[in-house]
């Protein structure tokens, strides 16, 4: 299924044909500008080099199981908070959580992989763990300064990646 509507191009004020998503969608499609202007801004952006790059870094600051239980309490505690709101406010909730694709021990079904993130104190880390094995990695998003090397915390701001 494909969506389309008639937009207006903030920049130039063409209107065009956005498709939002499906197969066959022009190669500058952007809900915004209108083809031309979306191909200029993507031709200029190319030529500006990125300043950082996000990595992942191991570390041993918590523990994968410490990870989980602190992401799990953090949930319980955000989705009790919006459930109440939103019951105060006679409005539906429907409990959203970030979930990753599992993986499985197909040699031992009781073997369950954990696999999260979370983030403390503005810092995001990712864990993942066995039940049954002793292979658990921990690791925390960082954002490497191409120019210098320099490695910093990744902090998440309200636009970016």
């Amino acid at each position: 299924m494909t969506t389309q509507y008639i937009s207006r191009c903030v920049h130039c004020g063409t209107g065009y044909t956005y498709q939002a998503s499906g197969h066959g969608a022009p190669e500058y499609n952007h809900g915004d500008y209108c083809p031309g202007c979306w191909k200029a801004v993507c031709d200029a952006l190319a030529t500006i080099p990125e300043a950082v790059e996000v990595i992942w870094v191991p570390t041993a600051e918590y523990t994968a199981q410490q990870l989980k239980t602190i992401a799990d309490t953090n949930w319980e505690k955000q989705n009790a908070e919006a459930k109440a709101a939103a019951e105060k406010n006679g409005q539906f909730y429907l409990p959203c959580r970030r979930v990753y694709a599992p993986l499985f021990d197909l040699n031992d079904p009781d073997n369950i992989n954990h696999t999260g993130e979370t983030s403390i104190a503005g810092i995001t880390y990712k864990w993942s763990f066995w039940t049954k094995r002793g292979d658990a990695t921990v690791s925390t998003k960082m954002e490497r300064d191409v120019a210098t090397g320099v490695l910093q915390p990744w902090r998440n701001c309200r636009h970016g990646r």
